[in-house]
């Protein structure tokens, strides 16, 4: 009941507060940022995976980049992350063309 009788202050993976009558973000969960500074729809961005926002708002991965538990990875070339986040060449292996070939 924030301001008015049946208004719940409650946004996305974020907490929040009712404070002289408004509604306040206050911070976001864990691995989410509200990257389009838009109230309304809370802590958007789950930045793990996002690749505009990868491991924080505004941190653009690029062309050929993944963003792989919250961190950009060249997925072209990185021999634990070959073609993709969760492909890792084996260790007589590595990354070419985002594939994994023999050595």
């Amino acid at each position: 009941n924030c301001q008015v009788c049946g208004l719940a202050c409650d946004y996305p993976n974020a907490s929040e507060s009712c404070a002289t009558g408004s509604c306040l973000l206050n911070s976001c969960d864990a691995g989410y940022g509200n990257c389009d500074a838009s109230v309304a729809n809370g802590c958007e961005t789950l930045l793990a995976t996002d690749l505009d926002h990868c491991g924080a708002c505004g941190l653009d991965c690029g062309m050929g980049y993944e963003c792989c538990a919250g961190r950009c990875r060249y997925i072209e070339a990185d021999p634990l992350h070959c073609g993709g986040c969760e492909n890792e060449c084996f260790a007589d292996e590595r990354c070419a063309a985002a594939v994994c070939v023999n050595e």
